[in-house]
């Protein structure tokens, strides 16, 4: 991490993330220990000392831009020097530890934008997506039968009459999101991903107002989704784009939210 004194390594077949100073994971201490490590500015959960935050990350700038890139890597678990390995939601856990440099606000110039409908071309980048984004929110179940609509989206949502969006930063995919038909005048949203690096910039708010607009060309006066409890930000998200909650319940191990929003009709030239 050039320009932040410090050097953290990849392990690609395993999708090991190795660190050396940068993080600490001493849970598993005694109670006297943490007490002294406390003081020392050591955190008793996952994270940076106090001297990594006041040191290796001094400069918040450049440290968000190598963070950033770090965050892109398909992290499945974190080998720390200092204390224990992380196994479980490992790339969840790294973006939460360094959410205040991730988060940095960096607009999204719309000039570099496209949304469009989903080709086939797109299919491996929007399953790489899909899985980077949920493992980003320690929602990831695992891939399994419930995810074969993202093995050919054309024939899960464009043929039935739906939509699936994609939004590409140059030549890559950052966003998407999904409208399955559900009856005559209602459609569910699906499938609602951004890039872990590149989320609170708006894409989300690019993709659900291109979907609701294409909604209403279709004919819909009704849209529902489902969001899991774990999922704060996703309940923020929709609550404030108009959304009301109608229920919950569960699939799986799983807690579900389902939200329903009536759209306006198009106003008339």
């Amino acid at each position: 991490m050039r320009g932040v004194s410090e050097v953290v390594l990849f392990h690609v077949p395993t999708g090991a993330l190795i660190l050396t100073d940068l993080a600490f994971n001493l849970r598993q201490a005694r109670s006297f220990d943490r007490i002294v490590w406390r003081l020392a500015g050591i955190p008793d959960r996952f994270g940076p000392s106090r001297t990594s935050r006041l040191l290796l990350l001094r400069d918040e700038a450049e440290a968000s831009r190598c963070l950033s890139r770090v965050s892109e890597w398909p992290i499945r678990r974190i080998v720390p020097a200092h204390g224990e390995m992380i196994v479980r939601n490992a790339k969840a856990q790294f973006l939460k530890a360094f959410a205040r440099y991730a988060d940095r606000p960096q607009g999204v110039d719309s000039a570099q934008l496209e949304i469009r409908s989903f080709r086939p071309a797109d299919a491996g980048a929007v399953w790489t997506l899909h899985n980077e984004a949920l493992e980003g929110t320690g929602a990831h179940a695992g891939n399994g039968p419930w995810d074969e609509d993202l093995r050919d989206p054309g024939s899960a949502y464009l043929d039935p009459g739906g939509e699936f969006l994609v939004c590409l930063r140059g030549p890559e995919l950052v966003a998407m999101g999904a409208l399955r038909p559900t009856s005559v005048d209602s459609a569910e949203i699906k499938r609602m991903r951004v890039a872990p690096r590149l989320q609170r910039r708006g894409l989300g708010t690019r993709i659900l107002g291109a979907l609701e607009e294409r909604a209403r060309s279709l004919g819909f006066i009704r849209l529902h989704l489902d969001t899991t409890v774990q999922q704060t930000a996703a309940q923020r998200f929709y609550l404030r784009h108009g959304y009301r909650e109608v229920r919950r319940g569960s699939v799986g191990s799983f807690e579900l939210i389902f939200y329903e929003k009536a759209l306006p009709a198009e106003r008339s030239a």
